[in-house]
């Protein structure tokens, strides 16, 4: 199913929803400063949504926390994914896709990681006691439901699609490289989660008529011995990620109207290397 108007959609596929109408975060950013709207044009016209192991190992952290009973509807494990080098390869990687009928496909070593990090999660204390309160409260949970709303000052539509949430919180899962607060504030600028938190709050908002102002990050590393760690934005982040959105969503409109993708300015413009690459040689050897 293609996203086309406002909604809660519950069923939509992750290929669907990137397949999608209107913006969501990961395409913003092509519309935003320093990319160009004429680089957001092309994309969207000629890029496909890929998955890719990194993404593959996520989701399968993902699974394993949210709907770990799901994950051998959604995952084909085996020992080994077949070299391709030989008759005999071609035909065993021929039998796992057969075998796999449209899972997807992780090996032993991804596995054992994707375990090893979902058990970090999961054991985390606030982890722990979030889920034990959400279970005894009996709210409505939705797991990677997909939000289409039409943004107030553009009139755009907005796209959004959060790990998790109950009447009142939305939780997102996220794995990284260094789960610390110094590394991993620089993620969130780096990746836009603050735009993407933004949206989901702003988003649900809109369509559930209940207020929704936060989003509570559980990160985990990739690197063993996977530390996880608990985040909330703060307001300030999160009104900068407002601030994002609408202005690409505002750009986004004005070029639908005008029908015209900028592109880089073409003039000559004074180039200056970053401020570190200026140092002295008289103390090196």
């Amino acid at each position: 199913m293609i996203i086309s108007n406002p909604g809660i959609y519950p069923d939509v596929t992750n290929e669907e929803y990137h397949r999608s109408h209107g913006l969501s975060n990961s395409n913003m950013t092509l519309l935003l400063p320093p990319s160009c709207p004429r680089n957001y044009e092309y994309h969207k016209n000629n890029a496909a949504h890929k998955d890719t192991d990194a993404f593959n190992l996520g989701t399968a952290v993902h699974t394993l926390c949210f709907e770990p009973l799901e994950f051998s509807k959604r995952f084909y494990p085996i020992e080994e994914v077949p070299k391709r080098n030989s008759n005999f390869g071609k035909a065993a990687y021929d039998g796992m896709i057969k075998q796999a009928a449209g899972r997807i496909i992780i090996d032993r070593e991804d596995m054992s990681m994707a375990k090893a990090m979902a058990n970090q999660v999961r054991t985390h204390t606030v982890w722990r006691n979030l889920m034990k309160k959400i279970e005894q409260s009996r709210e409505l949970t939705c797991i990677e439901h997909s939000l289409a709303w039409l943004d107030e000052e553009s009139n755009v539509l907005l796209r959004s699609r959060p790990d998790f949430y109950t009447d009142d919180i939305i939780i997102d899962l996220k794995t990284t490289k260094d789960s610390s607060p110094h590394a991993f504030a620089r993620a969130v600028a780096e990746y836009n989660y603050h735009r993407q938190a933004a949206l989901a709050c702003d988003g649900l908002t809109a369509l559930t008529k209940r207020n929704y102002n936060n989003v509570i990050l559980f990160v985990v590393d990739k690197t063993p011995p996977h530390f996880a760690c608990c985040y909330v934005l703060n307001e300030s982040a999160l009104q900068q990620g407002r601030y994002e959105y609408k202005k690409a969503a505002l750009i986004y409109a004005e070029c639908i109207k005008t029908q015209t993708w900028e592109s880089y300015p073409e003039i000559v413009e004074n180039l200056d290397i970053p401020h570190w690459a200026y140092r002295s040689f008289e103390n090196e050897q």
